[in-house]
Parts: structure tokens; sequence; C-alpha cells
């Protein structure tokens, strides 16, 4: 939901605010077999859970205009909210001893997060634009535990966050060349836990992009970026799932950002496109097990591993051909992901492949064919398998404003993802699963004709990725 008003020709302001409740039940049931030195014990468990909360965010943007300076200057403020409880009824039985023990956990977890941010753009002649802004974000997440056995043990984990960032950049336009060369200046200060010391560290972040328009249909673009890529406040977190007596998924409250260095050249040639790219990152964010020997405990959590590095060739073509048009996408990757406590496996590369079709039929028919698909995946320290995935879907439009589609997702059921890798001395294989298929019927109605608008709304927080 959002609101605009035009306050005069220089002038604007501007609302925006989305939110939704957060509801899921889920059952996660177990069978463990264990051989300890000869002693063997079945246990099966049974976790059920609940998740009530509520995700909120919303924003707004002014903005006003210097004709006579040809400059502009916009300012803007966001809140975000995330809420999620989760209540387990937890019940381990051990078929040994004929008993079942009983477990109940609740857990709150609650991220409260303020963006303000404000930018000046000034244009000069010769197509040059000057950019220059600031912003300051502050979150503060906090979690509670309560488990329940024969005594009740609490847990309160807080983390609190102040970003400081600042920018500027110059873009323009040559004859045979358009560049956009800046810099972002960001000063972190994390507190984590309540006694825990704080961590202050400032970090600069350079981007160039340089276009050269070889002739009217070929065109040549070079890049350079260095970015930050932040943890979801959940993933560093007290937060835990429970799978067995002997394992759980948990967050973990040491995760770093990941800092990345990329440079790409890509060229245009009419519909072809070609592209490659090299980057190297440091702190990479993955998951692995760790090993708790006094409570004899495996948890898997996502941890950063030292570094990663890899090389990306890709190709594009769109094609047309009497009732068929289609987009064809193939990725040459070899990635390397590295850590001193792993086992490296051999690195080879691998492929990634993305199809969409879409076949117009007879009487106004249109049917759409897609897919996508990656081959077996050697990655340094992981090794994980290929991957299909198929969809399908069929639309008209009736009476020239009925528009109804029906799709089919993952049609045979490809969702199966197999990971090994050895860290810490632990040789983990995973199996996952997830049941993406679905079949949607969608029904959209058009009420007279559509009016051009004219709101404008811009985020101010670009990481919500993070609220969750």
């Amino acid at each position: 939901m959002g609101g605009y008003y035009q306050i005069n020709d220089n002038n604007y302001i501007s609302v925006d605010m989305n939110g939704r409740p957060l509801y899921e039940t889920y059952p996660i049931y177990t069978s463990t077999y264990m051989n300890d030195q000869g002693k063997e014990e079945y246990i099966d468990t049974r976790n059920k859970s609940k998740d009530n909360g509520l995700y909120y965010s919303g924003n707004i943007n002014y903005e006003t205009k210097f004709p006579g300076l040809e400059a502009t200057l916009f300012w803007g403020g966001q809140y975000s909210l995330f809420d999620k409880r989760v209540k387990s009824d937890i019940a381990d039985t051990y078929y040994s001893l004929k008993e079942t023990t009983t477990l109940g956990r609740e857990q709150n977890y609650t991220v409260n997060a303020y963006s303000v941010k404000a930018d000046y753009e000034q244009n000069f002649k010769n197509k040059l634009v000057w950019e220059i802004g600031g912003k300051v974000s502050t979150s503060y997440a906090d979690t509670k535990m309560e488990t329940v056995t024969e005594e009740v043990t609490l847990s309160h984990y807080t983390y609190n966050e102040h970003l400081y960032a600042g920018y500027t950049q110059f873009s323009g336009k040559l004859p045979y060349l358009s560049y956009s060369v800046g810099v972002r200046v960001e000063t972190s200060h994390i507190r984590r836990g309540k006694e825990v010391a704080k961590e202050n560290y400032t970090n600069y972040f350079p981007k160039a992009s340089f276009s050269i328009p070889v002739t009217n249909s070929i065109s040549l673009n070079l890049n350079y970026s260095k970015s930050v890529t932040r943890p979801n406040y959940s993933s560093s977190s007290q937060l835990e799932v429970y799978i067995n007596p002997f394992y759980v998924i948990s967050g973990n409250i040491n995760l770093e950002p990941s800092i990345t260095d990329e440079v790409s050249l890509n060229l245009q040639i009419n519909k072809l496109f070609v592209g490659t790219s090299y980057y190297r990152k440091t702190n990479p964010i993955y998951f692995t097990t760790e090993y708790n020997d006094p409570n004899n405990l495996l948890s898997l959590i996502y941890s950063n591993y030292q570094k990663e590095e890899g090389t990306h060739v890709k190709f594009t073509l769109p094609v047309t051909y009497k009732f068929l048009t289609s987009t064809n996408t193939l990725t040459g990757i070899y990635n390397q992901v590295k850590d001193g406590a792993a086992v490296k496996f051999n690195t080879k590369p691998y492929l990634y492949y993305y199809s969409n079709n879409q076949f117009s039929l007879p009487a106004g028919y249109l049917f759409t064919l897609s897919g996508w698909g990656m081959t077996k995946r050697k990655e340094g320290v992981f090794q994980k398998n290929s991957l299909f995935i198929m969809d399908m879907a069929l639309a008209k439009t009736f009476f020239g404003k009925l528009n109804c589609s029906l799709m089919v997702s993952d049609i045979f059921k490809g969702m199966k993802f197999n990971e090994r890798f050895i860290l810490n001395s632990i040789d983990s294989k995973g199996v996952f699963y997830a049941d993406s298929r679905a079949v949607t019927l969608t029904l959209k109605y058009s009420f007279g004709k559509d009016r051009e608008s004219n709101y404008k709304n811009q985020t101010i927080e670009e990481n919500l990725y993070r609220m969750r």
C-alpha cells in the first residue's frame, strides 16, 4: 500500500507500507540409529512446531528539485519489523529403555531496523553528473529461548548493529564512452551480547563501469566493484531447530560479513550476449558442522569459510521464429571454496543452463515451457549433485479483459540436493528435499483502461533480505 502527492512541479512526497502475518505449523519426525562402541540404540523423535509472527516495512520519500542549479535533493526514512515466535513440543522415545522423554521449547525472535538516507545529485555541462549521499542504519535483534524439561532453562541474546555510510559518484558520456566511477565508505559498530566488546571497523567499496558503443549493434562493457553481503539476522542468532537428541540446526552468533571483489567484461552483439567475470570473496558463508564432545551434540550451522574465487562465462541468445519465442542461457562456472580446516576435493568446471520457450497457439492460447539446471559440481570444499527443474504454463485472454493462466511448477520433482564436505575432521553427507511442486490458477480481469501512474517511491533500506 502506498501514497504519492505531487506538491508542485519541483517537489513530491510519497509513502509505502507493506506487511504480512507469519503462521506455519510443521512436524519433524526423525528415526535415529546409534552405535556407540557396540551399544545400539533406536530413537524416534517427534517435534511439533508452530510459528507465529509478523513482518512489516514502511518508508517515506521526499524529493525537491532546484531547476536553476540543475540539482535534486532526496531524503527518506524506513522502519522494518520482523517478529517471530516458535513453540515446539518434542518427544524422544528410546526403544532399549522403553521410555519417552519430553521437551518443551519457546523461542522469541524480534528485529527492529531503522534507516535514514539523503542524496544530492548535481548535473553539469557535457552530460557530467555528480552524486553524493549518506545513510545511517540501526538494527536491534533480540532472541529469547526457554527450554522446559525437569527444570527450566532460559537463554537471552542480543545483537546491535549501527552502520554509517557515505558515497560519491561521477558519471558522464563522451563521444565514444559512457562511464561511472564512485566509492562508498562504511563504518560499522557491532555489539554481540551484553558483555561482549564492541566491534568497530571501516571498509571502502570502490566501483567503476565503462561502456563503449563499438557500432550501432555492438557494445562492450567493463565493470569492477567491491561489495559487502551481511548475514541475515536469524542466521547470526541463537535460534535452534531440534532434530534428535544428538543433532540440531542452529544459528551462529559469530558470523561475519562477506566481502566480494568482482571484475566483468560483457559483449553485446545484436541480441547475442557474451559475458565473462572473475570474483574473489573473503569470509563466504556456507553450512558446516560442529561437534560438541561433552554434550555429544552435532550442530549444522552457517559459518564463514576462509575464501572463495571463481570464473563465469555466460552466453544468452533470444530466438524468435514464427510461433516460437525462446530465451536461452548457458553459463560455464569454475568455482572454488577454500578453508584450512577442510579437506579439499578436486575442483572442476560445471554448467548452468536455462531455457524459456513460448509457443503462440491457435485461438489465442500461449503455452510456455521453461527449465533450468546444473551439472555435477565440484567446488573445492564441496561436492554437489546435478539438478534439473521444469515448469510449464498455459494462458489465454477471454473477451479482451479476462486473463486466465494455469501453471505447473517442478513437474519432475527435481529439488533433491546432495552435498558432501569434510570440515573439522567431520565427514558430512547430506540429502535435502524441497517439494516445490504446485499447480497455480490465476485470473485477472481488467476494468476499463489502464492509466499511467505518477507514483514514485524507492526503498531506503536495501538489506531487507536480512529480515528473516
